[in-house]
Order: C-alpha cells, then structure tokens, then sequence
C-alpha cells in the first residue's frame, strides 16, 4: 500500500501545483490587462482636462466631452454620455468638483 500512496501523493501536489500556477496566470493577466484600460483612461482625462482648462475651469465636467471614448457605457464613444465626470467616474472620482480638481481646476 505504501508504494501505491507516494505516485498519489506526488500527483495530488503536481495537480494542486498546475492550478496555482494557472490561477496566477489569470490574476497577472486581468491586473496587466487593467492597468492598460487605466492607463488609456488616464491619458483621456489629460487630454479632457485640456479642454476644461482652455474655457478656464468655467464648465461643468458633465458638459466636457470626452473625444473618441467611450466612457458613457452606450457601447459607442463621442456621444453625449461620454463625459469628463463620466470619465472621472470610471477613475473612482465620484464628485463634480473633486474631478475638476483631479484635472488642476481649483
């Protein structure tokens, strides 16, 4: 019996072994995955941002639209969902002021 229980053993740990191994794979494949779509947000809001700060801060980040994007959630960008508070939203910045801030507006 003893003979039989170490192949099992070795094939119990190999197979725990291929899942973690391909669990990690997943996991590091959906954070680089991510951190793309953050990185692409974040150059759209610096591009929006320009747009607010060349009419002085004056407008609403809910009336800057956001070019070429779709931040809005309607599946088709350069729509009027597609917003710079929208944009801020999808960063994790909720309020309409904190995204002005967010975009060097006092």
């Amino acid at each position: 019996m003893k003979a039989v229980e170490l192949p099992i053993n070795v094939l119990v740990l190999i197979v725990i072994g291929v899942i973690v191994l391909l669990g990690s794979i997943v996991l590091l494949t959906g954070i680089v995955s991510q951190g793309g779509n953050i990185a692409s947000l974040e150059t759209a809001k610096d591009s929006t941002c320009i747009k607010l700060r060349i009419v002085g801060c004056k407008s609403l980040a809910s009336d800057v639209k956001v070019s070429d994007l779709d931040v809005g959630g309607d599946g088709k960008p350069n729509t009027d969902d597609d917003t710079l508070l929208a944009l801020c939203n999808k960063l994790g910045i909720t309020e309409e002021r904190a995204c002005k801030e967010a975009c060097g507006c006092k």
